[in-house]
């Protein structure tokens, strides 16, 4: 099995997700931004369409911040509960949950060592959260641990080819994603691969400079894109259904 370690000296995980906890109060302000809403929308479009959520489905979220994904699987019908290491991000996506009416179950834990039995969930999903970690490996290993049979992984990572990762990696300040790993996606697979079949594609062509933020523009740029450009996308999505 492939080991990506992150570039963090010590790999001190607790540093990273503290760094987190300072960013929990303002970590939705760039989502209400337009350019913000349209990348949201865009890799959500691609999570979804691989996660495929059935109406009652056990579902969990790994790293679920502030809620993001939590949240839109409870709108699609899933049972779910959602895990993060920050009390601060925790405590806004209980909050949202209460406000939206959507009942989930929010609780405090690591993907390294996730809180749960074996076999216990039908879905997991897992974005933004693996470039953070100091061994993917193992922390895919552990939500592998906890799906049924047949049941399915959808991660979200940031791809190491787009024109994104150039531009974090030229940013001058330091930022929350001086710490981050970012993935190739033969990286993704490679990863995923020991547990079935896998299935990924990328979204986001846009580049982050992009001012129009006009959705019809970047649906036509996105579908030149996973025809043309479909490793250079500025996120990998990718599904891994676990064997039977």
């Amino acid at each position: 099995m492939v080991e990506v370690h992150r570039p963090d000296p010590g790999n001190n995980r607790q540093e990273t997700w503290t760094a987190f906890e300072g960013l929990a109060k303002d970590y939705d302000r760039w989502y209400r931004t337009p350019l913000g809403t349209l990348v949201d929308t865009l890799e959500k479009n691609a999570i979804f369409s691989l996660a495929d959520v059935k109406d009652g489905e056990e579902a969990l979220d790994v790293g679920c911040g502030t809620g993001n994904y939590s949240l839109e699987l409870a709108r699609r019908g899933a049972r779910v509960q959602g895990i993060d290491p920050s009390n601060n991000m925790l405590e806004i996506a209980r909050r949202k949950a209460q406000e939206q009416g959507l009942p989930v179950e929010f609780r405090h834990g690591f993907v390294e060592d996730l809180p749960f039995a074996d076999q216990t969930f039908d879905i997991i999903t897992c974005v933004t959260v693996l470039e953070f970690t100091a061994s993917p490996a193992q922390a895919v290993a552990e939500m592998a641990r906890l799906l049924k049979p047949g049941g399915r992984l959808v991660v979200g990572v940031l791809n190491t080819w787009s024109i994104w990762a150039i531009a974090r990696r030229l940013e001058r300040k330091e930022t929350i994603y001086s710490r981050a790993h970012f993935f190739s996606p033969l990286e993704m697979v490679t990863l995923l691969r020991p547990y079935g079949n896998v299935k990924w594609q990328t979204a986001v062509f846009v580049p982050p400079w992009y001012a129009r933020q006009d959705p019809r523009i970047a649906r036509g740029v996105g579908l030149l894109g996973r025809i043309l450009l479909k490793p250079f996308g500025a996120f990998i999505a990718a599904r891994v259904a676990k064997e039977q």
